[in-house]
């Protein structure tokens, strides 16, 4: 693999929500939705860094170990967004475009992060994986399985994601950080894989390999 792509931002977030059913919820709508976290992976070249964000980054920190990421509050989000814009970073997100991108877009005290303004102007830089592989092939593709068909069978993501809110329900935070920005940093590869060879493949459930011819 060549190096590295330059100047690359990952984002995803994990919810509270803990029963869509009970809470009326719904994928496609972010009524109702709350932010739990969000894990942000950056790549500059041969450079990396990672970052999070939640509503309570005070009682967070306090148990974290020396080797956790410092959490950040969600109000820092959006003014690190505007950061990176101007510095030319693309953004990428998978599924971002059906349930990150428009929780993000709430109020904070509707369970987002304010962060409307700063997406829109994103337009430009901004790619979604899952969005685009429906685009090409008219079906949704998990995560998961693009990591086992691209990655190869010993990558995985660290929980499945109905997981997660029971987890920070528990206040295991920084486990749930954890596997937050893992999903980031798997989604920088298989945008970074699609890029350089110009396919990643999927894992279908039989076990089977269905290679995607894709234009990033």
């Amino acid at each position: 693999m060549t190096t590295p792509l330059a100047r690359t931002i990952s984002l995803d977030i994990e919810t509270k929500n803990l029963d869509m059913r009970e809470e009326g919820l719904s994928f496609g709508n972010p009524e109702g939705w709350e932010v739990a976290c969000i894990g942000v992976y950056i790549r500059t070249g041969a450079y990396e860094d990672r970052m999070a964000f939640a509503a309570n980054p005070a009682i967070i920190n306090r148990d974290a170990l020396p080797t956790q990421i410092a959490v950040q509050p969600l109000t820092a989000l959006v003014r690190q967004l505007w950061r990176w814009l101007d510095d030319g970073y693309t953004l990428i997100a998978h599924n971002g475009d059906g349930f990150d991108i428009p929780i993000l877009s709430k109020p904070v005290v509707l369970g987002g992060a304010d962060c409307e303004s700063v997406f829109n102007a994103y337009q430009v830089n901004y790619i979604d994986t899952c969005a685009s592989l429906l685009k090409l092939t008219g079906r949704r593709h998990h995560l998961q399985n693009l990591i086992k068909g691209t990655l190869g069978e010993d990558e995985s993501k660290l929980m499945p994601a109905a997981d997660a809110p029971r987890e920070w329900s528990r206040n295991n935070f920084h486990k749930v950080i954890d596997y937050c920005i893992a999903d980031c940093e798997y989604t920088y590869k298989i945008y970074e894989y699609g890029k350089e060879y110009g396919y990643v493949d999927y894992m279908e459930t039989d076990g089977k390999i269905t290679r995607i011819e894709v234009d990033w």
